[in-house]
């Protein structure tokens, strides 16, 4: 936390306790602090009986360990973003930027885990498809998620439906790009449209097939036979 660069960018040596502690519940556990848990924590700091890194560390552990409404909602929030950071880094992806707005979908929800690992799944393993384009539209999409998120979670589910069978019928030839565009626009109707997501199987293979180049079907046709010709000498 105070040697990485990620960590020095969002934890600056000149943030107060008060702060420092504020801004690891917002990061880690998505909440503000107990007024108690703030006071004790920051007692802790001042008087240099632990360290910022020990400090993170008790978070976490403590959010594994309590069985209170909220301990629940916590640790399955820190397991639902190891999984993403998890899946995230198997892609071979490292860009910080990205990393931070994918945990902006990431809630103790298990739909939002579905929606987040469906976005993933959907960036190629081989790095020279990850271009930036391409990743400034899952980062997009994961913006119209956040949106969602907040605006109309009765959505999600639907969203999760929709994002999951369209991850497992995207294929090699898909265009990504284009897939993608639809997707950012289906989740942004949704905001305001219920009926944006209805029937979400129905709409995410028709999307899917509408970006993926037609191998053809039916019968092959038919090559003429040549005249035959007569030749008369």
């Amino acid at each position: 936390v105070d040697q990485q660069p990620e960590g020095q960018t969002k934890y600056p040596d000149g943030l107060s306790s008060n702060d420092f502690i504020k801004a690891i519940y917002t990061n880690v556990l998505n909440r503000t602090a107990d007024d108690a848990g703030l006071q004790y924590w920051q007692s802790q700091l001042d008087s240099g009986a632990i360290s910022r890194d020990v400090f993170l560390a008790a978070v976490i552990s403590g959010a594994h360990a309590n069985t209170s409404a909220q301990g629940l909602l916590d640790a399955q929030l820190l397991t639902n973003k190891a999984d993403v950071g998890l899946a995230f880094a198997d892609k071979g992806l490292n860009d910080t930027s990205l990393a931070a707005k994918v945990l902006t979908t990431v809630t103790a929800n298990a739909d939002s885990l579905s929606i987040t690992l469906s976005l993933i799944k959907l960036v190629p393993a081989n790095s020279s498809l990850q271009t930036a384009d391409l990743l400034s539209r899952v980062s997009d999409t994961l913006g119209k998620v956040a949106a969602l998120i907040t605006g109309a979670p009765s959505e999600l589910h639907d969203l999760a439906t929709y994002l999951s069978t369209v991850s497992a019928s995207a294929g090699s030839t898909t265009d990504l790009g284009a897939l993608l565009t639809k997707v950012g626009n289906v989740t942004a109707a949704a905001l305001t449209d219920p009926t944006a997501l209805d029937n979400p199987a129905d709409l995410a293979n028709t999307d899917v097939s509408a970006t993926t180049p037609s191998a053809g079907g039916g019968t092959p046709p038919t090559t003429p036979e040549p005249p035959a010709l007569t030749a008369t000498i």
